[in-house]
């Protein structure tokens, strides 16, 4: 029997299994809206409308970090039009998926932090300690 016949026994056979599926598909859906809605930034009121999508999937799949996401590019973008309402309300969102721990730590804290450094730069000083407020509760 040379090498070559060693190789390649006509009598075996391969078959290939498929693995069980752990919902990538599902994270690389909601990941791919997420910068789709990231790049109609342009276009405020079609990047909320996506960015809530994102969310409501997110919602809809267990909370993951691309809400948490999707909700700070709805605060950045309520916070450019001024509207102060809105940015009380999805702030409060996104301080529920940091004290539910579904995001690590430390990017929570980095991303609080960046949230009030535009806060403080961007708002009068009546929304900035409601903001602050809402933080330190």
């Amino acid at each position: 029997m040379s090498d070559d016949d060693f190789m390649f026994d006509e009598e075996d056979e391969y078959e290939f299994e498929y693995e069980e599926d752990d919902g990538d598909e599902e994270v690389v859906g909601i990941e791919t809206k997420y910068y789709n809605a990231k790049a109609l930034r342009e276009d405020p009121a079609a990047a909320l409308r996506e960015f809530q999508l994102v969310i409501d999937e997110d919602n809809s799949n267990g909370r993951s970090e691309w809400g948490f996401k999707a909700t700070k590019q709805i605060i950045k973008l309520h916070l450019q039009a001024r509207d102060f309402d809105k940015v009380l309300e999805f702030y409060d969102r996104m301080l529920d998926y940091v004290r539910a721990s579904e995001v690590a730590r430390n990017y929570a804290e980095k991303s609080i932090n960046n949230m009030l450094e535009r806060v403080s730069s961007n708002a009068d000083d009546q929304f900035s300690r409601e903001f602050y407020q809402r933080t330190l509760d």
